[in-house]
């Protein structure tokens, strides 16, 4: 018997009639394809690709014979590989955004505007200091050092529930900040 799964088997029965003149030599052959498949695409791909071949050499009419059927499974496989490379390319096509130059530019980096994101940069220093210790530390390992409420209440010794409240704290504490130089 073949590589093939008694799964894959068993969820091929519902075709119709072979329309291959040696069902046996079909089945034994497909591992060769697959391992064509395999050295192209995942190994979860190749085993789709597998069997895209086996339901169309299932569907092809059984009127014409099939001398080389090794070079005619090679075949079919490549031609599915390549519909498989074009769908792939019309998928990135469509996915694909092109880069515009417009809101990148350095002209928006005038001084007036470094000199008021400096001011800002100064003032968002200036209202953590204001935070107490313990939650200003909470809050730049989780901010900054982009560490997980667990990984901070191991290393400072509290619980993840202490953590998320510390972080509560500033964040509440720098909203309320911000709306009053805004107002």
């Amino acid at each position: 018997m073949t590589e093939l799964d008694s799964s894959m088997e068993g969820a091929l029965e519902p075709i119709a009639a072979t329309a291959v003149d040696d069902e046996r030599e079909l089945l034994d052959l497909l591992p060769g394809v697959r391992n064509f498949f395999r050295r192209r695409v995942t190994a979860s791909e190749a085993d789709d690709l597998t069997q895209e071949v086996y339901l169309h050499m299932r569907a092809r009419s059984s009127s014409a014979v099939i001398k080389n059927l090794r070079g005619y499974l090679l075949t079919v496989a490549a031609n599915v590989l390549n519909e498989k490379a074009r769908g792939d390319r019309v998928r990135c096509r469509a996915t694909h955004v092109v880069f515009e130059d417009t809101g990148h530019s350095a002209e928006q980096n005038t001084p007036e505007r470094i000199v008021l994101q400096r001011d800002q940069i100064n003032f968002m220093v200036a209202v953590i200091q204001e935070l107490p210790t313990r939650t200003r530390d909470v809050f730049l390992l989780h901010r900054l050092e982009e560490m997980t409420y667990d990984a901070i209440a191991r290393k400072m010794g509290m619980s993840s529930s202490g953590v998320e409240k510390h972080i509560m704290k500033a964040l509440r504490h720098l909203t309320g900040r911000l709306k009053e130089t805004h107002t």
